[in-house]
């Protein structure tokens, strides 16, 4: 430590030679400490080679989530033209090259992993959620499959939860923010205070 600090303090005017610090005294009734050695071996922590997955499109983007609710990680992807969903489930061996797919719209936003057990996922599960720019649709992937026409273009995509109640909000085009409380059939109509940036 003595000698990373003597750079500075030669730059700043002090001593460019250290003090080394001060031995404690040998107690002749105290013998010195043999040093410790541990008989075993240090454990390794687990190493996963990097896994890829080939897709046919440019992705929109990827969550992660329990989305059968088997306490496994799960994969959820978008891609961007043909819009299309992909989830891939997670196993004890890793991620199966396998996928469940489905047509969303082109141009869809990042899909989302929603809070647990809402949205008619199971107690344990995670749905997702999709929306498309291309047919203005907020699609929730659950136990079954919903679709909610919007009135305006999505721009971006939230969930989360307010006063225990979860929800998914929705900005779009016309200063528009569309709110879908867990178990309402209908979206709630906010206005923005300005225009998102379009991407």
């Amino acid at each position: 430590m003595l000698a990373l600090l003597s750079g500075p303090a030669a730059s700043c005017g002090g001593d460019p030679t250290p003090t080394p610090p001060p031995t404690p005294a040998a107690s002749p009734q105290t013998p010195a400490a043999a040093p410790q050695t541990s008989s075993t071996a240090l454990a390794q922590a687990p190493f996963l080679a990097r896994s890829e997955r080939p897709l046919r499109a440019k992705p929109a983007g990827l969550c992660a989530g329990d989305f059968d609710g088997d306490g496994l990680t799960d994969l959820a992807a978008t891609l961007v033209t043909p819009g299309t969903w992909l989830i891939w489930r997670g196993s004890k061996t890793g991620l199966p090259r396998d996928f469940k797919d489905q047509a969303c719209g082109d141009f869809p936003l990042p899909p989302l992993a929603l809070p647990r057990g809402t949205f008619s996922a199971p107690q344990a599960a995670q749905a997702i959620a999709v929306c498309s720019r291309s047919t203005r649709e907020l699609q929730i992937v659950a136990a079954g499959f919903s679709r909610i026409t919007l009135d305006e273009t999505p721009r971006a995509l939230a969930a989360g939860t307010i006063d225990g109640s979860a929800l998914i909000a929705v900005a779009c085009d016309g200063l528009r923010l569309e709110v879908l409380r867990d178990g309402a059939a209908a979206l709630q109509h906010w206005k923005l205070s300005a225009e998102l940036p379009r991407c």
